[in-house]
């Protein structure tokens, strides 16, 4: 198993349909395996890659490219909410929980 240098190169700014997004741009290069990798900076996720490996026959000592290419095509993490996703089943709690207790006072005043 080899060892790989890589660099990471100053950040990329990229635009995306919710905004611009700062990028970090990562290389590598060695004589069995090549990349170029993209990932947000603020999450850390891989938005783009593109790498070569090389596989050596060692009978016939045929070399085969492979490329692997991942692309991020859309995301729910950038996407602020219009309201917190906890809130509405706080406020299911408690509209039913006041619904509950308008309904007994209701009941307990007719039996009264």
């Amino acid at each position: 198993m080899s060892t790989v240098q890589f660099t990471i190169n100053e950040p990329l700014v990229w635009n995306y349909p919710d905004g611009k997004r700062e990028i970090s741009h990562l290389l590598w290069n060695s004589s069995e395996d090549s990349g170029d990798c993209y990932f947000d900076r603020k999450t850390g996720v891989l938005v783009d890659m593109y790498r070569v490996h090389s596989f050596i026959n060692p009978d016939t000592n045929e070399v085969i490219r492979k490329a692997d290419i991942v692309k991020m095509t859309s995301s729910n993490v950038w996407v602020l909410p219009e309201f917190p996703s906890f809130m509405f089943p706080l406020l299911l709690v408690i509209g039913v929980t006041l619904g509950t207790s308008v309904y007994k006072a209701k009941v307990g005043k007719k039996h009264s």
